[in-house]
């Protein structure tokens, strides 16, 4: 499935979301360090919820659901444990929305974006095998494979190239994307932009860390050493996570990847702060500040180092907003 920004991304009805959920509800404390407990002090007068599944819509533990092991006084629920992408405890902090999800009505886990609020964008899934030039601006290798879509890597249909030493490759979106996270609020339509793509390097020795990126920019010819970025970078040939505003930086790494496996990336520019994800695990928060308020090209960059080739593959690639 492929749309033009332009196009609501279908969601599921009202009515289905409510099939589906036992209750709405917001964490009024924090849960323990273990990332074991879920409180909310509204449940301290509920029946139980033994058997639920709890399913965390904001913060550090988004998008993972866990199955409810003890309901106790105080609105307490013991779960299976939050973790983080390197497998540490991550807790659930006070404030969080979330739902407890029914045994008896669709099985929302597979839903999972849809339990935000509505949003806008597109899903670049390859299908029609060519890059589309309305949609998408390719820089290829001056001697390195080209970019093209093949199912090299069964059963991925994925976008490739293979730039050699000293070469780049690189494709971004035509289009730009706000990105103002210092200005979204209550006073503007849009209050979260995402920016999802499953992503994998082959040769990563061979890449330079100085200068690849993926993720968003300002500027359409934008690398790592450029101001005005945001998105995951390398750092000693590990991933990094990134934020750029005028040449300041915050950087987080140590996140115990594999960069030469499938791996879904996501970042989420929201009011405040910039959220980092990895195979759907929360790994980091950056404060917008420093934080470019730009309107940005989606933008991969893959620069090789004299010691030999390397290859990216792109696979689905999805870029939204919430709106208010």
């Amino acid at each position: 499935m492929r749309t033009p920004s332009s196009v609501m991304i279908n969601q599921p009805s009202f009515p289905l979301l409510q099939a589906g959920i036992s209750y709405w509800g917001v964490t009024t404390a924090a849960g323990n360090a273990l990332g074991t407990t879920l409180v909310c002090a509204d449940l301290d007068n509920h029946p139980t919820y033994v058997g639920n599944r709890v399913k965390v819509l904001t913060g550090g533990a988004w998008g993972q659901d866990r199955s409810i092991k003890s309901h106790a006084a105080g609105g307490i629920l013991t779960i299976d444990p939050y973790t983080n992408a390197a497998g540490a405890a991550q807790q659930i902090a006070a404030g969080m929305a979330f739902v407890i999800l029914t045994n008896t009505g669709p099985n929302l886990a597979d839903i999972g974006l849809s339990l935000l609020p509505p949003r806008t964008g597109f899903v670049e899934s390859w299908q029609l095998e060519v890059i589309d030039p309305a949609l998408w601006a390719e820089t290829d290798p001056a001697t390195g494979a080209a970019w093209a879509v093949d199912n090299v890597w069964v059963p991925h249909l994925a976008l490739r190239s293979a730039p050699n030493a000293n070469e780049t490759a690189r494709l971004r979106s035509i289009q730009r994307w706000v990105a103002s996270g210092n200005n979204f609020g209550p006073g503007t339509y849009v209050r979260r932009l995402h920016l999802a793509f499953e992503m994998r390097l082959d040769n990563v020795g061979n890449i330079d860390n100085t200068l690849s990126i993926f993720g968003l920019t300002a500027g359409g010819a934008a690398t790592r050493a450029t101001n005005n970025i945001m998105g995951f970078a390398l750092v000693g040939d590990a991933l990094q996570t990134l934020n750029d505003d005028g040449g300041v930086e915050e950087t987080n790494t140590g996140f115990g990847e594999t960069l030469t496996d499938w791996n879904l990336y996501h970042l989420a520019v929201g009011e405040g702060q910039v959220d980092f994800w990895l195979n759907s695990n929360h790994i980091a928060t950056h404060a917008v500040t420093p934080g470019p308020d730009l309107a940005m090209y989606i933008n991969f960059f893959l620069d090789t180092e004299a010691g030999g080739a390397s290859t990216i593959g792109l696979g689905q690639v999805a870029a939204w907003t919430e709106v208010s």
